[in-house]
């Protein structure tokens, strides 16, 4: 697995092989000295045969060693021998080899090879491609170089590979060809020169994925090198020895027999760059050695505590304590640092520059505090890269200064260069500055025969540590006078302060100063202006005179949109009580007296959103929610630009008042120069998004409301549908009735524009703003302005809610899914007491149960902050709610009792309460509801005490349940406590008198229906029990002329009537059947109103007019469709399913679809019919029937299936053929009778010879078609006869299936 952001190790060797990069606070550890008490000679536990991958003859002990920290001069060759070091490897630049000879002449006769160590496709600064052919050819041209001109032992490839993604440029193949063509190069020049140069290469140790993300594959690599060196660093990849043993195993096993000496780091990390413990080295070399490796290369030379490494000269304390005396004079004199400073040694008086002189500071403060004595190494350190921070100024005390010390000295040994700084506290402290810091307490040291306890400096000049305004800000107030704090107490100094526009007009300033603030004031500056205030250096200087340096600042002054409409709202004392007054909210205050302004937040990168509020001048609650949205995000960073009004008219608001200049300014948004007008031009003007334009009302609910335009777009939708979703604010589409309401003068000019309103007339003015500022929150929440909130967006019972039911559980919805914070739950009654509940969480909602009914009370539900949060932790801030369980009056009795019956149709309802009672909120809500219908019935209602009375005002329906049904709230005793349940009941009226005559529910035949039986008896029932009535008698059976059958029986049995003849209804006549009024009455005698139905008789059986195919008829289509059309429509009858399709064997086609669609019968089958047969189409007696149900005599019908297309069987001439008379028709016979297809028109001749097309007749007969030439043939020519594919067919339509072509040549 690729480990991603630690830096890839070959660039970490790069890193150290230079020198530089990002500067590093010396005081990251400690580098310690351990004496080390065990040799590096290492011995692996496994033998060869044990460690598949080890070398018999290969041992490689060595270390990396980079000249840039560690020069030459500082290398002990005695001890690396010592050691039983076997190899070294130098880091060779590529271009410039020539430092790697004194390397050579060094270790020359120590038995220790040296290996130049090339970095190949990594500049310093970037990586460079492996699969370019100019850079590889480079790389290999500096190699050759270097294995042909210098001695060495061995090349060692650095570097060779892609900094990540290979895989994406055919690393693999690239890597492998360049390790190839370096291996052939130095077989060649060993060859030619006698030498025995071995090649190796550092590796990435990913295993698995070294070859996919850098195109080093052990296994393919291996053939090409005399050893591989894995970097198995295990500090760099935060890992332990377990990863050193099994990523050895992995590439010894990978590397097919070549040797693998395992690189290993001998430091904590790149991020902690000091030695690690010896032991915990030696157990690292075991580990790798004891699984196939066959050495090992520590990286690196200089950062191990393995053994002393001898310095080139000494010098004593002496001398460094006479350098840093005369370096301490010199500052003080010059004021700087010199170049060089003399110092004796060993080997004489040199002059050394200021990072050698840092280390011997650093050391001799080191040896002072530690009683040390003896000779102090004089070794030479590279400059730091890119020193940092400033100048030191304060107080050291003994303990910091000895630990800046050790650090540096530390952090020097380790890079081989000077720190860009040393950190101490918070604050870093100058290269520069610690050489002046560490020269004074020596010289102090030197005078006083001791370390001082502390010290402290003052050369550096005051710093701004702030201003007021901030470099870059907006909405700067006009007035304010501008202060700029420094460091330290200041005092005027000669250098010119000046304050300009962004246009270059000065503006007239004065200056004073207060201890470490210097504060300037300037006339009332220009809204909406850039403003550049310029402190020249040595404007000031601190009180040691150090003067100040070039201090630049820009700031712009807040936007006032309108001046006309400017006003003092501190007058109206919901904005004085309700909003804090703090530095930001009072210079708004100030402000807004000048007209509406406008703050302007963010970077400009995100969305343009605008807030107004209060274009209602007392909609105070509006302008709250909003200056508490300004407190919490003005001092945040926004990816976006966020504008706000917070007074759209500041002098309304002054006022208290709804109108402006006598007009509501929410109506009149759509003429110029109103408020609103102003407010849409600017948001229009400035690219806004989004407009919010902030309100408050009555009648709008608890949890308030966003209006949107009803034509409103998805992105208005859906910014009100989030804040819906996390603040419970309802959503309501207004109609387009007033086009001069800024919301809708808005949203026409392309502007999402949602209007939030909270209740003002019932709820408390900052209850209703800190809704409104949930609301504004939610938005900015959507807009990334402000991370999410967690919101209560429902209660039940709701806020202040009266008349809770007794046994209520408390349900409070948020607006995303909670869980368990500190649950610091309370439930109190009016008097304080603790109620106690039970609790559980399900998703988005907390349910409070308490462990019973609640007595009659004032209840309060306070969350704490953090009883709940979200799932990411973020707490719900603190909330309460109210509601009150009332004593309730309840029903004692009524009148009728529940679920009496037989009740009077004028009886009055009455119900007795168990107090006095009178109408609640939900009287009107009262109903009786007539249960069978559902419709409730008019009503009157009448208290009288403790009884209530109702009277139903149109009379009850007979044989009819009613329900009572009382809502909670419907009734109050006198006190105001509410029935808090609903109340229901029943009872069932009279039965009603039967004076319903009874109708004909069913008629057989049904009227006009079509029979087919001649004596069929008519049958007619009706809706309940009857008997004959006063004109029986005339009930008749006519056909169409009016003439009665006759005789006709009736004959009547409960709810039927029967009608039957002695003879037959005559085929093809309407018969009509009549019932007179009163012929039929039920039990009661209520008699039926004149009845006639009609029917019509069929006898005659339908026949078949046509099939298709016809009947012995031969086709050519293998699933052809067979449809049979009849006389009349049909059905199926009782043989339908007996219809079939045989072969000449009887066989049945199955499965055979069968289709009836008015007059005709489809029958389709799911396979083919074979070529060949002939089919039988059998339809049974009975299979078909007329829709009166007559049924079709059996019938037969056959067709034969023909699909082979004809062939030509011979011809006259034949083919080819030579000698054909000139005047003989040419004949073609075929496989059978054949007529004209359609390409008949396409046959044509051709004389070949001449290559003219000649003219023809064509004839057919039988089998054979005849070719006859207009005119005589010519002698000796050749003819071609062409026939077309589909030129004829067979009688089954089957037509000839490819051309044919005839040729002959004549006599």
């Amino acid at each position: 697995m690729k480990i991603n952001p630690i830096l890839t190790l070959t660039a970490i060797f790069i890193f150290i092989l230079i020198c530089s990069g990002t500067a590093m606070a010396t005081g990251e550890g400690n580098s310690s000295t351990i004496e080390r008490n065990a040799s590096l000679n290492y011995q692996s536990s496994q033998t060869s045969s044990q460690s598949e991958g080890a070398s018999d003859t290969l041992n490689v002990q060595g270390y990396w060693i980079n000249p840039t920290s560690t020069p030459l001069n500082t290398i002990n060759v005695t001890s690396l021998q010592d050691e039983g070091i076997t190899d070294v490897f130098i880091s060779t630049s590529k271009s410039n080899p020539s430092s790697l000879q004194g390397f050579i002449t060094k270790f020359n006769n120590s038995g220790i090879r040296v290996h130049a160590w090339v970095t190949c496709f990594y500049n310093g600064t970037s990586w460079t491609d492996p699969g370019n052919e100019t850079v590889v050819n480079e790389v290999t041209n500096s190699i050759i170089n270097i294995a042909t001109n210098y001695n060495v032992d061995g090349i060692h490839l650095d570097a060779t590979r892609y900094p990540e993604k290979a895989y994406l440029h055919n690393g693999t193949i690239h890597i492998t060809n360049f390790v190839e063509n370096i291996y052939n190069e130095i077989q060649r020049i060993n060859s030619e020169q006698g030498k025995d140069i071995l090649l190796s290469a550092a590796l990435m140790p990913e295993c698995g994925g070294n070859g996919y993300h850098y195109g080093q594959n052990y296994t393919q690599l291996a053939p090409y090198l005399d050893f591989m060196v894995p970097m198995i660093y295990k500090g760099n990849y935060n890992a332990g020895r377990n990863w050193i043993i099994s990523t050895t195993q992995y590439i010894v096993n990978a590397a097919n027999g070549t040797p693998v000496v395992a690189g290993l780091q001998t430091y904590m990390s790149d991020t902690y760059a000091i030695p690690i413990p010896s032991s915990e080295l030696d157990g690292d070399i075991q580990a790798a050695l004891d699984n196939g490796s066959s050495g090992y290369v520590l990286f690196r030379y200089g950062l191990t505590d393995a053994f002393e490494e001898i310095p080139y000269s000494y010098t004593n304390l002496t001398d460094i304590l006479d350098a840093a005396t005369w370096v301490k004079n010199y500052i003080r004199q010059n004021g700087a640092l010199p170049s060089a400073v003399l110092l004796n040694s060993t080997s004489g008086t040199h002059e050394i520059d200021m990072p050698l002189l840092l280390s011997l500071l650093a050391r001799g403060l080191l040896y002072i505090n530690n009683d040390d004595t003896g000779p102090i190494g004089v070794i030479d350190y590279g400059n730091p890269p890119s020193p940092t921070a400033t100048m030191y100024r304060g107080t050291l005390t003994k303990v910091e200064y000895i630990g800046i010390a050790t650090r540096v000295s530390n952090f020097m040994n380790a890079y081989g260069r000077a720190p860009n700084f040393a950190s101490i506290n918070s604050d870093r402290i100058h290269y520069q500055c610690l050489i002046e810091i560490f020269s004074k307490l020596l010289d102090d040291y030197r005078v006083n025969g001791t370390l001082p306890l502390n010290i402290t400096l003052d050369t550096t000049p005051p710093q701004v540590t702030g201003t007021n305004p901030k470099n870059g800000v907006l909405n700067v107030t006009t007035f304010k006078n501008i202060t700029v704090t420094f460091n330290e107490s200041i005092k005027m100094g000669s250098g010119l302060i000046e304050l300009k526009d962004d246009e270059g007009n000065p503006v007239a300033i004065g200056t004073s100063i207060n201890g470490t603030v210097l504060t300037i004031t300037h006339p009332n500056l220009k809204s909406n202006t850039k403003y550049i205030l310029t402190l020249h250096p040595g404007s000031v200087t601190d009180l040691a005179g150090n003067p100040s340096e070039l201090t630049t600042i820009n700031f712009t002054t807040i936007i006032i949109l309108d001046t006309a409409v400017g006003g003092d709202v501190l007058q109206n004392p919901e904005i004085s009580a309700n909003i804090p007054l703090t530095e930001f909210s009072s210079d708004i205050f100030e402000m807004v007296k000048q007209g509406s302004v406008v703050l302007k937040f963010g970077n400009g990168n995100g969305p343009k959103v605008l807030i107004a509020a209060g274009i209602h001048g007392n909609e105070p609650e509006a302008n709250i929610a909003t200056m508490k949205y300004l407190e919490y995000i003005k001092d945040t960073y926004l990816n976006g630009t966020l504008y706000v009004i917070p007074f759209v008219i500041p002098q309304s608001t002054a006022q208290n008042n709804r109108l402006y200049n006598g007009e509501d300014p929410n109506r009149n948004s759509n003429e110029p120069g109103t408020p609103g007008w102003n407010v849409v031009q600017f948001a229009l003007a400035n690219g806004i998004e989004y407009l919010l334009d902030v309100h408050s009302g009555g009648e709008v609910g608890e949890w308030g409301y966003m209006f949107l335009n009803s034509q409103a777009r998805a992105q208005e939708r859906a910014l009100a549908e989030h804040i819906r979703d996390n603040v419970g604010s309802y959503i309501t589409y207004s109609t387009y009735d007033n086009p001069g309401m800024m919301r809708n003068v808005a949203h026409d000019g392309g502007i999402n524009c949602i209007t939030m309103e909270v209740e003002r007339d019932s709820l408390p003015t900052m209850e209703a703003a800190e809704r409104e500022y949930k609301m504004i929150k939610a938005a900015g929440e959507l807009f990334g302005f402000n991370t999410p909130s967690l919101n209560v967006i429902r209660t039940d019972p709701a806020n202040r809610a009266v008349n809770v039911p007794a046994n209520k559980e408390i349900k409070v919805t948020f607006n995303k899914n909670i869980k368990a914070g500190t649950l610091w739950i309370e439930l109190k009654n009016s008097t304080g007491k603790a109620i106690p509940f039970t609790y559980s969480i399900s998703g988005k909602y907390l349910t409070i149960k308490p462990t019973s009914n609640l007595a009659a009370s004032k209840y309060t539900l306070t969350l704490h902050t953090g009883c709940v949060t979200d799932l990411e932790g973020i707490q719900l801030e603190l909330t309460n709610f109210t509601f009150t369980v009332p004593t309730p009056p309840q029903v004692t009795g009524t009148n009728p009792v529940h679920n009496a019956t037989k009740i009077s149709l004028t009886a009055p309802v009455i119900i007795t309460f168990n107090k006095d009672i009178k109408a609640g909120s939900n009287y009107s809500e009262i109903y009786i509801k007539n249960t069978i219908s559902g419709v409730k019935v008019a009503i009157t209602k009448t208290i009288n005490g403790n009884t209530l009375t109702i009277q139903q005002t149109t009379s009850k329906l007979y044989d009819t349940t009613y329900q009572v049904y009382i809502p909670a709230g419907a009734i109050t005793d006198t006190a105001g406590n509410i029935l808090n349940e609903v109340y229901t009941y029943k009872f069932t009226t009279i039965p009603k008198p039967d004076t319903t005559p009874p109708t004909v529910t069913t008629v057989d035949p049904t009227n006009n229906k079509v029979i087919n039986t001649a004596n069929k008896a008519l049958v007619i029932t009706f809706s309940e029990n009857i008997k004959a009535g006063s004109a029986f008698t005339s009930i008749k059976v006519t056909n169409p002329d009016g003439v009665k059958v006759n005789p006709l029986y009736k004959v009547i049995n409960g709810k039927t009537l029967t009608l039957t003849r002695n003879g037959y209804y005559i085929n093809g006549l309407t018969y009509t059947i009549t019932l007179p009024t009163g012929s039929i009455t039920d039990q009661a005698g209520n008699g039926i109103t004149a009845f006639t139905s009609k029917f019509k008789v069929d006898t005659t059986k339908p026949t078949i007019t046509s099939v298709n195919p016809t009947n012995n008829m031969v086709i050519n289509v293998a699933n052809k469709a067979i449809v049979i059309t009849f006389s009349e429509n049909i059905k199926a009858g009782s043989a339908f399913t007996s219809i079939k399709v045989t072969n000449p064997d009887g066989v049945k086609v199955n499965p055979l679809y069968k289709v009836i669609n008015g007059k005709t019968l489809t029958l389709t089958r799911n396979g083919y019919y074979i070529n060949g047969l002939t089919y039988t189409i059998t339809l049974p007696t009975g299979s078909i029937t007329d829709t009166a149900g007559n049924t079709i005599n059996t019938y037969t019908s056959k067709f034969k299936i023909d699909f082979v297309k004809p062939t030509i069987t011979s011809a006259n001439p034949k083919n080819n053929s030579s000698g054909f008379s000139l005047t003989a028709p040419i004949t073609i016979t075929f496989s059978e009778n054949i007529t004209g297809g359609t390409k008949y028109s396409g046959i044509y001749m051709k004389n070949l010879s001449t290559g003219k097309v000649v003219s023809i007749t064509k004839s057919i007969s039988g089998k054979t078609l005849t070719i006859k030439m207009v005119s005589g043939r010519l002698s000796k020519n050749t003819y071609q006869i062409y026939l077309p594919a589909g030129a004829v067919k067979d009688a089954a339509g089957n037509s000839l299936a490819s051309a044919y072509t005839l040729k002959f040549k004549t006599i």
